[in-house]
């Protein structure tokens, strides 16, 4: 089966640790990935903890450059995607794609000089912020009725739709959420963001967001922490998850971003993305296997293919 996630923290997890991309005992890795998925994507994110604020732009640039040297030894199995035909020539070969991501607009420090430099370095899909206030948007954590986006989130999310840089919501204030909508004119996501109303934390979306993300033509990836899914989470919560945001945004706004290495456990059953399949089974006995096949791949497939230039 094809294979579509849009968020993993493995990148910046094992720039720290000096591990490798192609194995390691993390929940992802490459061989993991040839050996369950046909020609899988995979989008890594290069998240910049609090810790790092001070010195998110060289962190940021050094977890890319280890990056594109772990891409560099396994490329026979591995290869950058900038380019939809960088995708397709991967896609024909077998091979793994990997796709770039900022999480948290730390990095860019305000310039929309250097979110280009950022989408010439491969970088095509950006969150503003990650839970907490910075000089682009309020997070999650600490957002209030009256706190969105900043008038340089606003000039930001212009360039990037200019460039070709999907705008992520997943750790956006409500307020920034409903901004964002108005000032974007093309589709947007949320890479790791599961069903409110199934559990009510607010990194989760509200029947109302998922609904503008799928008719915009975004896509929302499940996430499989158990935070955001529910007590005592397993594989039949992750599909109460997605029945619900199927039902809220229909068929083709749903897909897979599992959250593998940046979070600290897992719903029951699942251990590593190796795993995966087996969800995959239970969403074909419930979906049906052309349903399941959009969830798997098909809806960020579609997503990307417009993105890409």
């Amino acid at each position: 089966m094809r294979y579509f996630d849009t968020h993993c923290d493995t990148i910046t997890k094992i720039y720290d640790t000096g591990e490798s991309l192609f194995a390691n005992n993390r929940h992802l890795n490459l061989d993991r990935l040839s050996k369950v998925f046909q020609s899988p994507v995979q989008v890594f994110a290069v998240w910049t903890e609090p810790l790092y604020y001070k010195t998110a732009l060289d962190r940021a640039l050094k977890v890319i450059d280890y990056y594109y040297a772990e891409a560099e030894k396994n490329k026979d199995i591995f290869g950058h995607v900038n380019t939809l035909a960088d995708l397709r020539a991967n896609e024909k070969s077998g091979r793994i794609s990997g796709i770039l991501a900022i999480e948290g607009g730390e990095p860019l420090c305000g310039s929309v000089e250097l979110l280009r430099i950022f989408y010439r370095l491969g970088v095509r899909v950006c969150s503003l912020t990650w839970n907490y206030r910075n000089d682009l948007a309020w997070g999650v954590k600490d957002s209030s009725p009256n706190h969105g986006l900043t008038e340089k989130g606003r000039a930001m999310l212009r360039e990037m739709e200019s460039l070709g840089i999907a705008p992520d919501v997943s750790h956006l204030s409500d307020k920034g959420f409903y901004e964002l909508a108005e000032i974007c004119e093309k589709p947007f996501l949320a890479t790791h963001s599961n069903a409110r109303t199934i559990c009510p934390n607010p990194r989760n979306l509200t029947d109302a967001q998922i609904k503008i993300i799928a008719e915009r033509g975004g896509v929302i990836g499940l996430n499989l922490y158990p935070e955001f899914l529910g007590e005592n989470a397993d594989v039949s919560t992750v599909l109460r998850h997605a029945e619900h945001i199927l039902d809220a945004g229909g068929e083709n706004c749903l897909g897979m971003g599992c959250d593998f290495d940046g979070v600290d456990s897992l719903p029951e059953g699942i251990e590593t993305v190796s795993d995966i399949p087996g969800i995959f089974e239970a969403f074909e006995r419930e979906f049906g296997k052309e349903q399941t096949e959009k969830i798997a791949c098909g809806n960020f497939l579609n997503f990307f293919e417009k993105l890409l230039v």
